[in-house]
């Protein structure tokens, strides 16, 4: 059990009301405006749901409300959950373990890496799993649910967390950046037995007093970089919306990746088959893009890497520094322009036999559906962001040039993705990280994403029908095969 003296014990029972003061006190931490009113609401409601923009001290709040909760009500419960385990123990929990040690009151308890028991039924616990019935069992009087970074949990996880929140005095906290505009997140804030809270990036102390009064915070600095990177447009950009105004972000329906697909990518714990690499190469030669060098094991692409303004055989000698070390199955370089051509040809004569001229602005494997190469490999790419088949980096950049392209219909009712030309008068630069993943992601097939399974009628179509004609004399159903690079 936990052994405080008396009078600790008794200060605890008076912070019961006060999360505030404990943070102040206890923690020797100064919250500002909203963490304070995150707190309240905990305190006051059984719900509460909070979307935030970008490093606005989210995670340290909830840290700070569990590091207050399970000492000040004996036998209490905990449970937090986040998309994935490394969400839980090196974000929600590495935080909270922070302030733990530098308490200025011991808080008790044996505290390990996601567990931290007072006695018994008395505990937190950091859990992340697909598995609801994990999540059965843990009762008490007071007891506390934690959602982190809530836009990526499962919504089975939902259901199993609720499960536990059986008491009147049960409490309730999804927080997170607002990622995709559905799923239980989403919809708690069209749920009236919610309290809802926003935190703009303009609520923060740091924009609100025009200085840095939290380093951590998110800084003018940091929103004049996305700016720059998003163009003059910037304010529509759901990355924009997501990141400094903290809403679910809009986006035009003719976005090829929407942004929440690419957020919930980052990172996103997907098999790690080292077995199976792959290399894309997107050139520059000299001028503002750049030479991106994209490595995928399996479904994870590696920290990109990056050259400016070198010469043709200098990009040759930085791409086989790179192949040796991967030592990949396939390497996929645009040859748009000559330039990819050039360096795919040194590498062939310096012995490499797994290079692969990747025409984009050439004829698509499935041309009847795609208007080139590069639209063909656009859809691909996005197929692997929908069915969560693929984990990126958390490289800024990156994140904004895959939600960079449209796409639009040519005459034949193909998909054809917009030119860099306009994405340029867009105030866009060119997505050379982007197109190195893209390229990286489909260069190892098949891919039967762009198979279309067979449609099955309940009657054949009656003699002397268009469908009847079509059927029987102008063209026999050809067999579909699976897009391959």
């Amino acid at each position: 059990m936990l052994e405080l003296p008396p009078d600790v014990v008794k200060y605890y029972k008076a912070m019961r009301k006060d999360p505030e003061r404990f943070a102040r006190d206890i923690l020797g931490i100064a919250p500002w405006s909203k963490q304070v009113e995150i707190m309240r609401s905990v305190l006051e409601n059984r719900k509460t749901t909070v979307r935030s923009c970008n490093a606005a001290g989210k995670t340290a709040t909830a840290a700070m409300i569990m590091n207050w909760f399970l000492p000040v009500f004996p036998d209490s419960v905990v449970i937090t959950t986040a998309p994935t385990w490394r969400q839980v123990e090196h974000i929600l929990w590495s935080e909270a373990h922070k302030q733990y040690n530098k308490a200025k009151i011991p808080l008790g308890g044996n505290f390990l890496t996601t567990s931290w028991t007072m006695g018994p039924g008395w505990y937190a616990l950091g859990l992340s799993t697909k598995e609801p019935d994990r999540f059965q069992g843990h009762h008490a009087a007071h007891i506390l649910g934690i959602v982190d970074e809530a836009s990526g949990v499962d919504p089975m996880i939902f259901e199993g967390l609720l499960a536990c929140l059986t008491s009147d005095e049960a409490r309730l906290l999804y927080i997170g950046n607002p990622m995709t505009p559905s799923g239980v997140f989403y919809d708690s804030f069209q749920d009236p037995t919610f309290n809802k809270i926003h935190i703009s990036a303009y609520d923060t102390p740091n924009l609100r007093e025009g200085r840095i009064v939290y380093p951590a915070l998110i800084s003018q600095a940091w929103i004049e970089d996305l700016k720059a990177r998003l163009g003059p447009d910037y304010e529509l950009s759901p990355e924009y919306q997501v990141r400094v105004m903290g809403e679910f972000p809009t986006y035009a329906e003719n976005t090829v990746i929407p942004v929440d697909w690419v957020l919930l990518a980052i990172d996103r714990e997907v098999e790690d088959d080292r077995s199976t690499c792959a290399v894309g190469i997107d050139p520059a030669r000299f001028g503002d893009d750049e030479t991106v060098i994209a490595v995928r094991y399996g479904q994870r692409i590696e920290p990109l890497k990056i050259m400016r303004r070198q010469d043709t055989v200098a990009v040759a000698k930085f791409a086989k520094s790179v192949i040796d070390d991967v030592h990949p199955q396939v390497v996929a370089i645009d040859g748009t322009g000559g330039l990819g051509a050039a360096i795919a040809d040194t590498l062939r004569s310096w012995g490499y036999d797994n290079i692969v001229d990747m025409a984009v602005n050439g004829k698509a494997a499935r041309d009847d559906r795609f208007y080139n190469k590069r639209a063909e490999l656009w859809w691909n790419l996005r197929e692997q962001f929908r069915t969560h088949d693929i984990s990126i980096p958390d490289d800024d950049v990156l994140k904004s040039q895959l939600s960079y392209p449209r796409y639009k219909f040519d005459s034949k009712g193909r998909y054809q993705i917009e030119p860099k030309s306009e994405m340029k008068s867009r105030g866009l630069a060119s997505p050379d990280r982007a197109e190195a993943v893209m390229l990286a992601s489909c260069a190892v097939g098949p891919f039967p994403s762009f198979v279309i399974p067979e449609y099955k009628r309940a009657e054949p179509y009656k003699p002397g029908t268009l469908g009847w004609v079509l059927e029987n004399f102008v063209s026999k159903k050809k067999e579909e095969t699976p897009w391959i690079c």
